[in-house]
């Protein structure tokens, strides 16, 4: 790994084509900035060294033992291309403020009425948009489920 100048030094122009025991980068042709998933593992080596000591144990005056935590040296590191948390994080945090805030206003009694009907509208739209997705999405998938099942 080297230090990155500027931007230019970014990865660019690749994507990643995942099957089961393959992985290939290939050219992509809309060339756009981290086309590519990186697995949980895929940071493992940078951000764990291969031993580190945990502890450490000394003798005081006394000869008695006394245990003593070791803090690793934590090198200031930037893993370009590691997203799919960040997203989950961010969606999953907005969605627990907005609980929050439509229960404390049901508690409050202001406008639930109101607030009912919002959240049940946009519960409802965001399970079908899920539901489309995973519908429209999913058919070659589904047809090899129904597949194997039908041939068994």
């Amino acid at each position: 790994m080297r230090e990155l100048e500027d931007p230019a030094g970014l990865p660019r122009g690749l994507q990643a084509e995942q099957a089961p025991g393959r992985y290939r980068l290939t050219r992509d042709p809309q060339n756009r900035y981290f086309a590519w998933a990186n697995g949980p593992q895929a940071i493992k080596p940078q951000a764990f060294a291969a031993k580190e000591s945990l502890w450490r144990v000394e003798r005081d005056d006394a000869g008695a033992l006394q245990f003593a935590a070791v803090l690793p040296a934590v090198p200031a590191q930037a893993i370009i291309g590691v997203q799919g948390a960040l997203t989950i994080s961010t969606l999953a945090e907005y969605a627990t403020i907005v609980f929050v805030v439509f229960v404390a206003l049901e508690q409050l009694a202001i406008g639930t009425t109101l607030l009912t009907a919002a959240f049940q509208i946009g519960f409802g739209a965001i399970g079908l948009a899920l539901a489309l997705a995973f519908g429209l999405g999913g058919r070659e998938w589904a047809a090899g489920v129904i597949k194997k099942l039908t041939e068994k």
